[in-house]
């Protein structure tokens, strides 16, 4: 894209560079939410700044900003503000009692999707005959977020904040289930450590495992098709040991290509056919 969609992928890598800088530094996860936070804070700032200095060129250029670029900004800034407030009500009775608590925020989590249905399908979907309403100015129907001052009315849809919102959802979703594993894996948790999931390091590109993950959704071959693309992105990232929480980001990445839409699937294809001997081709239809 354009100018400011550039500008603010580039202040969103200096943000991930900045955090993981910070992490390596802060033990306390307390401290390292609290730091995490106001980093998040100072950049949508400087966003906003950049924003009202650059002109948006076009709709297209519009859309793309406050469906791709912004909505990671506000995931990062919420995923702290919500990590810190979990570490401050975490409890300290023994590992029955924190296994409960994290069980219940999870059903408080999961019942948090369900505040914006329609938009919810939307973005899980991958949706795009909408963006005009969801990701212009004029149609917002979504009050303004009370919890950055750098956000107003013209810097934002109102939807570009519920997905952020929904992004940093996924990533507690994932690091809730992660406390949990880790909680029952404890001397006389739930599960022994021989149950431990084997750990599979990924050497290949992400977005290969992101084909898998969609691909195993529309199957329909996990649990009858009962499970969402968090839960199979969660499961895959455990399996592999990579975070899929961008994942939506990586698929709208995967659809935009002009060829090969299914690369890693058709590699797969091929790699079948070599282990039984056959000639490589495409899959048929």
């Amino acid at each position: 894209m354009r100018k400011m969609c550039n500008e603010a992928r580039q202040l969103y890598a200096v943000l991930k560079d900045e955090i993981a800088q910070m992490y390596g530094k802060v033990q306390d996860p307390l401290s390292r939410a609290d730091a995490g936070l106001r980093l998040c804070q100072e950049s949508l700032q400087l966003l906003k700044d950049c924003f009202d200095r650059c002109c948006l060129d076009d709709e297209a250029e519009e859309i793309h900003f406050f469906k791709h670029e912004k909505p990671l900004f506000i995931a990062e800034l919420l995923y702290h503000l919500k990590l810190f407030g979990l570490y401050c009500q975490w409890p300290r009775a023994g590992t029955e009692s924190e296994e409960q608590w994290l069980l219940e925020k999870l059903g408080e989590l999961k019942r948090e999707y369900g505040k914006y249905p329609e938009f919810y399908l939307y973005y899980r979907m991958g949706g795009t005959d909408r963006d005009h309403f969801y990701f212009k100015h004029g149609n917002r129907l979504v009050p303004t977020p009370e919890y950055c001052a750098a956000v107003t009315d013209k810097f934002t849809t109102g939807y570009d904040m519920v997905m952020g919102n929904l992004m940093a959802l996924e990533r507690l979703e994932a690091w809730l289930a992660e406390q949990l594993n880790l909680l029952r894996e404890k001397p006389g948790g739930r599960e022994s450590s021989a149950q431990k999931l084997p750990l599979l390091p990924w050497t290949g590109d992400k977005t290969c495992v992101v084909e898998l993950v969609y691909g195993l959704k529309e199957s329909g071959c996990i649990k009858n098709g009962d499970v969402t693309l968090t839960e199979i992105a969660n499961g895959l990232g455990l399996l592999f040991g990579i975070d899929l929480t961008e994942h939506p980001r990586a698929w709208y990445s995967i659809k935009q290509r002009q060829k090969d839409s299914g690369f890693f699937i058709k590699t797969l294809w091929n790699a079948l056919l070599r282990a039984m001997g056959r000639k490589e081709e495409p899959p048929g239809d």
